[in-house]
């Protein structure tokens, strides 16, 4: 474990200062967060030392205490969200514990993986998926591609194209289908096929991909990539006041 010297004229004060603390927040550490990303850097995020009231002068001292643990963190940071699956975000966490004199460090660092799907179907086996059961009763035109009629009316409101592909593309809850050279039947039936095989593309991490269309084939493709955010333990270490 790390030890630093505190300056002879503040170690009583230091040693009031736990005291004070152990008494009025029940063992509670105090901590400092911080936010890290590639392009801005380490900013800091929230601490919880103002809610002490400590009336004194060791947070001066903590203050620059933290700089510096930040300071020397930030490059630390660099390399470690320097990784083919990291995102280039991080958090750095500083914890301290007025028992022990002793702060606690630790990184973590943000990676995403990304999971490949696709669904192949025929109309007639698309007729036949079941609905939604958010919305068990509304229309859906997927249920008419078994319907010879249904598929060449779509046929003739594209002006006899018989070939449509189409790219889907979400992110924090906002997505949509690339607007495209078809008809709103067309475009609709993209959307029924995200709700039936990539429901919550547009969440969190989102994803992306594309739908095909054959109606001459009678045939749908859909190929899919959702993107996951996970977080690993990055650098940890302790340090004592002495």
């Amino acid at each position: 474990m790390k030890e630093i010297q505190v300056p002879k004229e503040l170690k009583k004060e230091l040693q009031k200062f736990n005291l004070y603390c152990r008494a009025t927040t029940d063992d509670i550490k105090i901590n400092w967060s911080y936010y890290y990303n590639e392009y801005e850097g380490l900013e800091f995020s929230y601490s919880n030392m103002h809610q002490v009231k400590y009336e004194g002068n060791i947070e001066t001292y903590f203050d620059e205490l933290i700089e510096s643990f930040a300071n020397e963190y930030h490059d630390i940071l660099d390399d470690e969200t320097d990784c083919n699956e990291c995102t280039g975000a991080a958090n750095l966490e500083i914890n301290y514990s007025p028992v022990t004199s002793t702060f606690e460090i630790h990184t973590t660092i943000y990676t995403q993986d990304t999971h490949y799907y696709e669904h192949s179907k025929t109309f007639e086996e698309l007729s036949k998926e079941p609905r939604s059961w958010w919305n068990p009763n509304g229309a859906r035109l997927y249920e008419k591609l078994n319907d010879d009629n249904f598929v060449q009316s779509l046929i003739d409101e594209n002006e006899g194209k018989t070939q449509f592909e189409m790219s889907f593309d979400g992110y924090g809850d906002s997505g949509s289908i690339e607007d495209g050279n078809y008809s709103a039947s067309i475009e609709n039936l993209g959307y029924e096929m995200l709700d039936l095989y990539a429901a919550g593309f547009e969440n969190n991490e989102g994803g992306n991909g594309t739908i095909f269309f054959n109606l001459k084939d009678k045939e749908m493709n859909l190929e899919y990539y959702q993107n996951y955010e996970e977080s690993i333990i990055g650098s940890s270490e302790e340090i004592r006041l002495v």
